[in-house]
């Protein structure tokens, strides 16, 4: 009983420390496609939110009115991960384009893993809020 529980335990430790992080990395190149399309989803929806929000801004300027500080910093912070988000997209397309060797599978995880962690639904939820 208390070797099965070391036994266990050790075992435990070993897929959690070497053969999980392993797994995640192969996710990011499975999940590549996916990834990438949730990015592009959220471009557009981050795209027409800050339109919106930038046509109410001039509308509010033309009316004589204060722009807050926390709007013209949220349609740069905005406008920048629009940008970053669509190099991160067109790095994707260049190296899905050449021949995949395996220095380019590890980009393709690079890109999958960045386009993953860009949570534009996080952004666009605070900008809404604020």
């Amino acid at each position: 009983m208390a070797v099965e529980a070391i036994r266990d335990a050790i075992v435990g430790k070993i897929v959690e420390k070497c053969i999980d992080p392993i797994m995640r990395q192969f996710q990011y190149l499975f999940c590549y496609r996916s990834n990438v399309e949730t990015l592009r989803n959220g471009i557009k929806k981050l795209e027409q939110t800050r339109t919106e929000v930038q046509r109410l801004v001039d509308a509010a300027t033309n009316n004589g009115e204060e722009i807050k500080p926390i709007v013209t910093d949220w349609l740069r912070q905005a406008y920048d991960l629009e940008k970053e988000a669509h190099t991160t997209i067109s790095d994707g397309m260049e190296t899905v384009k050449a021949d995949r060797l395996p220095k380019e599978e590890m980009m393709l995880k690079n890109i999958s893993e960045r386009a993953n962690l860009m949570k534009l639904d996080t952004f666009l939820h605070w900008g809404k809020c604020h």
